[in-house]
């Protein structure tokens, strides 16, 4: 196509072939340019994704570093809780030690009445031993000198005999109890001491003695002397029982003995002993009722005592209960408290706003009483203030205007406010169930995350492997990349050195072909020699034939010899080529075939060559990609080796806390004696506090009658001050109105007062012409008369007189124009009219004045009302928000009450019905008590029999 883009350019002037060769140039290079730009945006693009990688992985990695502090915060807690737990077990443990220790002392004391009974029994045996001997020396005589018989068993022995063996079997019944006892007490100690500090193996008599010493409680203390004093007895008893058991044995062989001489000669004596048999045929009988009520009381101490250990159980986990419950009391009594201390500041409060209260409505009395005052005031200084007022009202009403209208939008931002307050309340309550949510899948996500670390762990011990199997791979795969490409440089080698074998091998071929073809041309050439020697020979041989006898024969003859010879050596030239010829063609095909083996083996090579180098790629991805998770897992390593060590800090902290919780357990253990003290005074407090809630109670109901007493007080007071402002309302518009009309008269008054300025400079001109003495003289007369009549005269009648003042100054001109004289009362008329303007200036300054201060007391009253109103707005809304806080808490306390005294009747039922099965049990016990008290009567009665 090239030739065809070039054909446009033909016939086109140089200078046009120069531009387009430049502009094809500029193309190319815009091309490359903008290729090199794009190639740049690809490389800024993958490096801004790898950083927007790398911002997500430190983000998740934050993520990762937030959750694993919260489950090591967890962790934490979840330690704290077994140990809690651990600490609980410790005590019940040390509950179930102090148990075992009484059954170990109860069954002590039976032992220790056992070998009493042991001792009484052998004293009674040695002396019914002493009985029948002394019967025997009393029987001795009686007999024959030729015949001697051993005494027969007596019932008495006999019955001795059998009771020593039952109480034989009881006592090795209770040392078998006795040593399964001490020897369950020694492996509770053991697991103590494997769980506290590791302690030596002590016999029965050092554990007894570091019980003593380690009883915590009172109780323990009293009964440790006791303890010593029974071991201290028991010890001795158990010397006197195996030497009396010893003595026993000797003394029981004697008596079997004497049974079997009596078994011997009871055929000879049989009549003589009827009464002995009749005798102990009875008390076989009652010996088996006696055995057989032993065992029923047996069965049924067994029996008592499983109960009494489901019972002690029982009683533990009662104590536990009431600890529980003491705890809850505890809480409940500060939460009494705190509800009794807020009442009590609320009811400080109450009384602060009631004396408040108290005062505003005195200030009120004052300023009603002021009011008062100043509307007699204010009556006298009507006519002054009227105009002033009417410009303060209209500003006032202005300020009305504009308050009313920040109430209404103070009015709506607060409805506002409220709606967004509720709505941000609803908010937030979705926000606290979204995060509860969150939470919950927090949770999940945790588990699921500890999953994950597990896996993580696992695959990281799979990838370890791997990696080392993989590494094992990888340096066989190098071996064998090694030898392989020893081998393709030594296949390069061989395929060269066939390359140069085959290049010579074509060039011998060429040769051999060359001369194959020379050797065929020859070998036809000597064909063709041959032919023509032979048609040689055969002209010769007719020759020969013809000319037998010439002398040419001998010539012919040599030759024919010599073409022979030629023809054999040619013939043997050509088997030797031909020979050679098959040589090298059989070369060719061997190196021909050779070097397809050896091409076919190079491509093999090749595609194994390149399957390594995939092989070889993917494998250098795959170990970078390793080395990656590798690095990761070291970085988790070190993290989790981190955390591993806090929590082993952690741990340790712990165990040091736990020896701190052992030693408060100790000290918790000696508080356990004031704990049983204080469960009874509960039930008094419980009482107490009842009947406090119902006082307070009855003192909440009172405070909500004052409460709504004050409230219509307040509504009152409010419609009293509406009434008064109404009032005020109304005064003030009378006192525009009379503002109004003195404005009017004021300024009449100011037209006359310029008319009368006018008349007066008339007048001064005229009295200028008169004589100066004549007019002094007329002057100072009238002066006299005039303040003798301004004294008699009132201010309201000199206004009266001012409604006459034209008439009066019409007949004053008619006077100036007929005579002189009339210029001195004239001059009277103007002084005095001076004096009364300068009177009423002065009144109308005073009630300005006036004016003035009965419109700053109006504004300090309205303030003051505005004031009241709030505080009594704010007190409201104070008094409600405090009840509704007094009902909420009161409700809470009742219902806290009320679940207490149902936990406390529920414990009352509980320990009721324990001390009903107490004391069924106790009066069973009192029941075998007398069963054994009859049993040991009956027994004192047979043995009394027996003696006799």
């Amino acid at each position: 196509m090239s030739w065809a883009l070039e054909e446009w350019k033909e016939g086109l002037p140089t200078r046009a072939l120069q531009k387009i060769q430049e502009l094809e140039g500029q193309l190319d290079k815009l091309k490359k340019e903008r290729q090199q730009r794009q190639f740049q945006l690809e490389t800024l693009e993958a490096a801004l994704q790898k950083q927007k990688q790398k911002v997500e992985n430190e983000k998740t990695e934050g993520t990762n570093l937030k959750r694993e502090n919260q489950s090591l915060m967890e962790i934490c807690e979840n330690l704290e809780k077994a140990k809690q737990k651990i600490s609980h077990e410790l005590q019940v443990k040390e509950s179930q030690m102090n148990f075992q220790e009484g059954q170990l002392s109860s069954s002590k004391k039976q032992i220790e009445k056992l070998e009493q009974e042991l001792k009484r029994c052998k004293s009674e045996l040695e002396r019914s031993q002493q009985a029948a001997q002394s019967a025997d020396a009393s029987l001795n005589p009686c007999n024959t000198p030729q015949k001697m018989f051993t005494t027969p068993l007596t019932p008495s022995q006999y019955y001795s005999g059998s009771k020593y063996e039952d109480l034989k079997e009881k006592y090795n019944k209770e040392v078998e109890e006795r040593k399964r006892l001490e020897a369950e007490v020694k492996a509770w100690q053991a697991k103590k001491a494997s769980q506290a500090i590791p302690q030596n193996t002590m016999n029965h008599r050092d554990i007894a003695r570091h019980q003593a010493s380690s009883s915590v409680f009172s109780w323990q203390q009293e009964k440790t002397p006791s303890r010593l004093s029974s071991n201290a007895l028991q010890t001795p008893s158990r010397r006197d029982f195996s030497a009396s058991h010893f003595s026993g044995e000797q003394e029981v062989t004697p008596s079997r003995s004497t049974l079997q001489a009596g078994k011997r000669d009871a055929n000879s004596s049989f009549c003589d002993n009827s009464s002995s048999s009749h005798l102990l045929d009875q008390l076989k009988a009652q010996n088996q009722e006696l055995r057989g009520k032993i065992g029923e009381l047996e069965l049924r101490l067994q029996g008592q005592e499983k109960e009494m250990k489901g019972q002690v159980n029982k009683w533990q986990e009662l104590q536990l209960q009431l600890e529980k419950a003491k705890v809850e009391l505890n809480e409940k009594e500060k939460v009494l408290n705190k509800s009794r201390d807020e009442l009590v500041r609320t009811t400080a409060q109450y009384d602060q706003a009631s004396a408040k209260c108290t005062a505003l409505e005195q200030k009120l009395k004052k300023l009603t009483e002021d009011l008062s005052c100043q509307r007699q005031n204010a009556e006298s200084a009507r006519c002054s203030l009227e105009q002033k007022l009417k410009e303060k009202e209209k500003e006032f009403q202005e300020e009305l205007c504009r308050q009313q209208r920040s109430f209404q939008t103070l009015d709506q931002e607060c409805t506002q406010m409220k709606a967004k307050l509720t709505q941000e309340l609803q908010q937030a309550k979705n926000a606290h169930n979204i995060l509860q949510a969150e939470l919950d899948k927090v949770t999940s996500v945790k588990n699921q995350l500890e999953n994950k670390l597990e896996e993580f762990k696992q695959n990281a011990c799979r990838t370890e492997q791997s990696l080392q199997a993989s590494q094992s791979k990888e340096n066989e795969l190098r071996r064998r990349c090694e030898e392989m490409k020893k081998e393709n440089s030594f296949l390069k080698s061989q395929s060269e050195q066939s390359a140069r074998e085959v290049c010579h091998l074509q060039e011998e071929l060429k040769k051999t072909k060359q001369c194959l073809t020379h050797s065929q041309n020859f070998a036809e050439e000597m064909k063709a020699k041959n032919t023509s020697q032979e048609t040689m020979l055969k002209d010769l041989q007719e020759k020969i034939n013809r000319q037998e006898n010439s002398l040419t024969l001998d010539k012919l003859k040599l030759a024919l010899a010599d073409l022979e010879k030629q023809r054999d050596c040619s013939q043997d030239l050509l088997k030797k080529r031909e020979h050679h010829i098959e040589q090298l063609s059989e070369k060719l095909s061997k190196t021909e075939r050779e070097s397809e083996a050896l091409l076919s083996a190079l491509e093999v090579k090749k595609k194994e060559f390149e399957e390594l180098k995939e092989e070889n790629t993917q494998f250098f991805r795959w170990k970078n990609e390793n080395e990656q998770l590798i690095k990761q897992m070291e970085s988790d390593k070190e993290s989790l080796l981190s955390k591993i060590n806090q929590l082993e800090t952690c741990l340790k902290t712990q165990k040091i806390k736990s020896n701190e919780y052992n030693e408060r357990v100790s000290i918790l253990e000696m508080e356990r004696e004031n704990i049983n003290v204080e469960v009874r005074n509960l039930h008094n407090v419980i009482d107490s506090k009842t009947l406090e809630v119902e006082a307070q109670k009855q003192a909440y109901a009172e405070l909500q009658q004052k409460a709504e007493f004050s409230d219509q007080k307040h509504k009152k007071e409010m419609e009293n001050m509406c009434v008064k402002v109404s009032e005020l309302t109304g005064q003030v518009e009378d006192l525009k109105h009379k503002l109004q009309l003195l404005s009017s008269e004021i300024m009449n008054k100011d037209q006359r007062y310029q008319d009368l300025h006018a008349e007066y400079e008339s007048l001064r001109d005229l009295l200028k012409s008169n004589d100066v003495l004549v007019a002094n003289e007329a002057h100072h007369r009238n002066l006299l008369a005039f303040e003798q009549q301004s004294a008699v005269n009132n201010s309201f009648a000199n206004i009266g007189e001012q409604g006459s003042m034209p008439s009066e100054r019409s007949d004053c001109h008619v006077e100036a124009d007929q005579s002189p004289e009339n210029s001195s009362v004239l001059q009277n008329r103007v002084i005095s009219l001076e004096f009364s303007l300068e009177s009423q200036k002065q009144m109308n300054s005073d009630l300005q004045k006036q004016c003035e201060e009965l419109v700053q007391i109006r504004g300090e009253i309205e303030e003051n009302l505005v004031k009241a109103e709030q505080m009594h707005q704010s007190f409201v809304a104070e008094t409600s928000q405090r009840i509704s806080k007094l009902q909420e808490d009161t409700s809470i306390h009742q219902n806290v009450v009320a679940e207490t005294l149902i936990a406390l009747e529920n414990k009352d039922r509980e320990v009721q019905l324990l001390n009903g099965k107490l004391e069924s049990e106790q009066a069973e016990i009192q029941e075998l008590k007398k069963s054994n008290h009859l049993l040991q009567e009956s027994l004192k009665e047979l043995q009394f029999c027996l003696k006799l």
